[in-house]
């Protein structure tokens, strides 16, 4: 899937569309890595209950 970054305000956005998230299983909470050429994003560690 290709996206375009949109500049709003002084920050850059980029959709996701809703069923990609949901393939994904990402949550509203997400942690992002930068590495060269790439941003990763991955489900935040949530600690076991119990």
């Amino acid at each position: 899937m290709k996206a375009h970054i949109v500049r709003r305000g002084k920050a850059q956005d980029i959709r996701l569309s809703k069923a990609l998230l949901k393939k994904a299983k990402l949550g509203n909470d997400v942690e992002l890595r930068a590495e060269l050429g790439r941003i990763l994003i991955s489900n935040t560690a949530k600690p076991r209950v119990g």
